[in-house]
């Protein structure tokens, strides 16, 4: 019995180490303020998709992550029509670095509001 002492103390440690990762690394999806949001404006090249992962890429070689697990299909089938050299107007937030939102001059792409509150619930999904 005394021999599993170790062992155990050992799992107790990395289970707590673990649960702590977990639940920081879903801090950074905190929502920010309009204000607080990092604005980014550049020309429309191409979305990427793939499995974990949809990027905006830009013609100034700047790109930018879409959360992946709450991107709305509607988003998604927008993306894939776009016309290159369409100019974006993003929010990211910069907790997570994630856009927030994206406009073109004339439609909403992605809301702000909705984004954030989607990733947020996302995230409880692993902490709570």
């Amino acid at each position: 019995m005394m021999e599993s002492r170790p062992a155990i103390l050992t799992v107790a440690i990395l289970g707590i180490l673990l649960s702590l990762v977990f639940t920081l690394s879903e801090l950074s999806n905190e929502p920010v303020t309009r204000d607080e949001a990092i604005a980014y404006s550049g020309e429309f090249v191409r979305y990427e998709v793939w499995r974990n992962g949809r990027i905006i890429h830009f013609a100034d070689g700047t790109t930018q992550e879409v959360y992946p697990h709450t991107e709305p299909a509607s988003l998604a089938h927008r993306m894939e029509t776009l016309e290159r050299g369409t100019v974006l107007h993003l929010l990211i937030n910069p907790n997570n670095g994630y856009v927030a939102e994206i406009r073109t001059d004339t439609e909403e792409l992605l809301n702000f509001e909705s984004s954030q509150k989607d990733i947020k619930t996302y995230g409880y999904g692993y902490v709570g």
